[in-house]
């Protein structure tokens, strides 16, 4: 519940000012530098890298380079403490808090050699702030104590209430609730007095975090709403909906169902306006909670599927990297083994070579006892030839198998045959989907080699079972699995048979989560019709599948359930007299439209499944 409030808190203070953005003065900026002179030009792009820090990081990067450029050839310091101030906002946001805490330094180094006390201690209070975001509590707070000294003594009080507000956050990490309400009311106090809005409402949502932390929920109300008529007034959605979701956490800490619930469905509602994932990923998981607390489970679901739906979007970068990372380790391990084996054949060939010089050597000096070396010779050579060919030829098979593993039969034979492979059209497949349920959660603590490892043993049980059902594994992809039945060769009893294997592959599963150190689950969708088939590259032969069927099977697998095989109409209609299935009606399937769906519960009878 902690890190909640702690990523409410950087919503409403770190994140928000994307929004803000004020495009109609950063045109007006830019039309005004194409006429200015270089000097009016330091300031001008000064004020544009300030306008684009948040909104177009990048660019106010550059604008900073070019600001600091001109000022460097016309040797004019005095914009530089806030050149390196307004890169450094800059490159906080973009997460880069080492590139940010250098020029927060030179900004400090800069305003000193120029007695600029404000900037001095605009840059300490910076500073400070960067301690925060890396953990460093000692050193933030040295650096925001020394701010707050320095905007008493040239009384800046807008400065002022920033540094407090931002002591208020040290202590809040350091969970010393008491001395972080002290700091922010004082930031409040004097953020009251300046009328505004958007400080006083921040202020207000920090107490209110505070007091909720502390579990003074009368107290907490009070300024979260408070903080919320601010927002409101201002027109400010994302500090809103943060602010919505912690009064939904409050009422719902008092058991105030229907208060959360009202106020979780504002967050939410404004998250998805204005796509803020954070919010709607703890609205989601709000109202995930409130609603298995009422026993409404079919709703707690449909919200937690949402919940891992938007944790997956924002984590899903960093764990695809770990798995290719893995995968890229694996294969270059497999190609060191590859490369030593074709470094003991040529020095095998070599020393082969190297020896018949000196059997020919021998032959000369030695010509009375010529036929008895020759013979031995031509015995010795035979035999070496015949291990030779013996390595060349379970060399030749092992190829042959791995090739066979990375495309169909049919396709190998055509590649042999003929060098080539056409793309076809099969009228009849059906197509069979899966991932790994939680799969992101899951492999995130987990050691990338096990994580390999067990995705390995469990594919090669997938595979064991299709090739034992007539089908064909096209390819994996991260924890999916995607495999076909009735291509390359056609088969009357592609539906049955791919169902079948599916039933296989979620038993199999059930039996190896009894004994297995991880319970792997998966979600299971198969549809039926038009697929085109063919191989990919030239280099690194890849045999893969297109159209429409494809991507009907993926929708199949995402509309489906834990350990579910979920089918559509069309593969239903084809098997409804040989299996079991429970109806699930019409549901609306992203870029398809409404379609009817199916859950496999078995096989009719025991003769249909032997």
């Amino acid at each position: 519940m902690k890190t909640f409030y702690l990523i409410i808190s950087l919503l409403m203070g770190f994140l928000l000012p994307v929004f803000s953005q004020n495009q109609s003065k950063i045109d007006s900026l830019q039309q005004n530098a194409v006429a200015a002179s270089d000097s009016a030009k330091i300031g001008i792009y000064t004020s544009l890298c300030w306008e684009l820090r948040a909104g177009n990081s990048v660019l106010a990067l550059e604008y900073a380079e070019k600001a600091l450029f001109l000022s460097d050839s016309l040797k004019i310091n005095s914009y530089k403490p806030t050149i390196y101030a307004f890169s450094g906002v800059a490159k906080r946001n973009q997460g880069d808090y080492g590139a940010a805490l250098s020029d927060y330094l030179k900004s400090l180094e800069f305003s000193k050699e120029l007695n600029n006390e404000t900037q001095q201690a605009y840059s300490l209070n910076n500073i400070g702030e960067i301690y925060i975001l890396q953990g460093n509590h000692t050193q933030a707070k040295d650096y925001i104590q020394r701010a707050i000294a320095s905007f008493k003594r040239i009384d800046e009080k807008r400065g002022l209430a920033y540094a407090y507000n931002q002591m208020g956050r040290v202590y809040r990490s350091l969970d010393e609730y008491d001395n972080s309400l002290k700091y922010n009311f004082l930031a409040l106090k004097i953020r009251r007095i300046s009328k505004n809005s958007d400080a006083i409402a921040a202020s207000l949502n920090n107490i209110g975090e505070i007091l909720l932390l502390q579990a003074k929920y009368d107290e907490a109300l009070k300024y979260l709403l408070e903080s919320l008529q601010h927002t409101i007034a201002i027109g400010a959605q994302a500090k809103t909906a943060s602010a919505y979701n912690l009064l939904a956490n409050l009422y719902l800490r008092k058991s105030n169902y229907k208060k959360s619930d009202y106020y979780f469905q504002k967050a939410l509602e404004i998250g998805e306006k204005i796509k803020m994932p954070l919010v709607v990923k703890f609205a989601a998981k709000g109202l995930s909670q409130l609603y298995k607390i009422q026993g409404k489970y079919a709703r707690a679901f449909d919200y937690l599927e949402l919940f891992k739906q938007m944790s997956d979007s924002l984590t899903n970068l960093e764990n695809t990297r770990k798995l290719t990372q893995a995968r890229l380790q694996h294969e270059f391990a497999e190609k060191q083994k590859e490369m030593e084996f074709e470094k003991k054949e040529r020095e095998l060939a070599h020393n082969e070579q190297v020896k018949r010089q000196k059997q020919f050597l021998q032959f000369a000096i030695a010509g009375g006892i010529f036929i008895a070396i020759l013979a031995l010779v031509l015995l010795r050579g035979f035999l070496h030839k015949k291990r030779v060919n013996k390595i060349i030829t379970a060399e030749k098979k092992k190829s042959d198998e791995l090739l066979l593993n990375t495309l169909p039969a049919k396709i190998v034979e055509d590649l042999k045959v003929f060098g080539k492979t056409e793309p076809e059209n099969f009228e009849n497949v059906t197509v069979y989907f899966s991932d790994v349920v939680g799969f992101t959660n899951l492999s995130t603590g987990l050691d990338p080699k096990f994580l390999i490892e067990e995705l390995s043993d469990i594919f090669t049980a997938f595979d064991d079972i299709m090739m034992k059902n007539s089908c064909e594994r096209i390819k994996t992809i991260g924890d999916a699995y995607l495999a076909v039945c009735g291509m390359p060769e056609a088969n009357p009893q592609h539906a049955e048979l791919m169902v079948k294997s599916a039933i296989e592959i979620v038993d199999y599963l059930k039996k190896r989560n009894q004994n297995s150190q991880i319970e792997w689950k998966i979600r299971v969708g198969i549809h039926t019709g038009k697929v085109v088939g063919g191989v990919v590259g030239v280099r690194k032969y890849i045999y893969d599948v297109f159209g429409d069927t494809i991507n009907t099977a993926s929708r199949m697998e995402s509309n489906s359930e834990p350990m579910r095989i979920n089918v559509s109409h069309i593969t239903h209609d084809l098997l409804k007299n040989k299996f079991q299935f429970t109806e699930r009606g019409t549901m609306e399937v992203k870029g398809k439209g409404k379609m009817d769906m199916f859950f496999v519960d078995g096989y009719l009878d025991k003769k249909t499944a032997n």
